[in-house]
């Protein structure tokens, strides 16, 4: 009995030692899987972000004043966009990018804006108003822009 008992033991060892070969194998198999293959990447889940992507100029002129006309004309439909606004904050001040009449438009909608913005838009108005007053022969559209600039600073100090 005893003799059987061994045998059936080392029977059961045996077994025992060639699964867990069969296991290293299966192991070894995968990791030789994985190095032939090239590394998968990860999707990353794209959170929708409003960025301020560089548009070009005519399509990013033509975005902006629409979206100042519609603040104008339409204020139910409209909706907050902080690169039109960027534009619009940046290039008020040129009449080859505003007519006067969104000019206009542009004060109207900067009444509006939050008081850091307009103490940041002031900032800018006073930056580039300086920089004219240094200079000594201005052409018609840079008096124009100083024009602007008074403006635009004028209704910044309303904060």
């Amino acid at each position: 009995m005893r003799a059987q008992e061994r045998k059936l033991g080392a029977l059961v060892e045996t077994l025992e030692e060639e699964k867990q070969e069969q296991e290293e194998a299966k192991e070894e198999q995968k990791e030789e899987q994985k190095e032939e293959e090239p590394p998968k990447k990860k999707k990353k889940k794209s959170k929708k972000k409003k960025q301020a992507v560089p548009e070009p100029e005519s399509n990013g002129r033509e975005q902006a004043l629409s979206y100042l006309s519609l603040f104008i004309n339409s204020k139910s439909d409209w909706k907050f966009q902080k690169v039109r606004q960027m534009w619009i904050l940046q290039n008020l001040y040129y009449p080859n990018m505003m007519d006067p009449q969104q000019f206009k438009d542009a004060l109207e909608y900067m009444k509006d804006m939050s008081p850091k913005a307009k103490t940041e838009t002031g900032q800018q108005a006073e930056q580039i108003l300086q920089k004219l007053r240094d200079r000594q022969d201005l052409n018609p559209q840079e008096h124009q822009v100083i024009k602007r600039c008074k403006k635009v600073i004028k209704l910044c100090d309303k904060v």
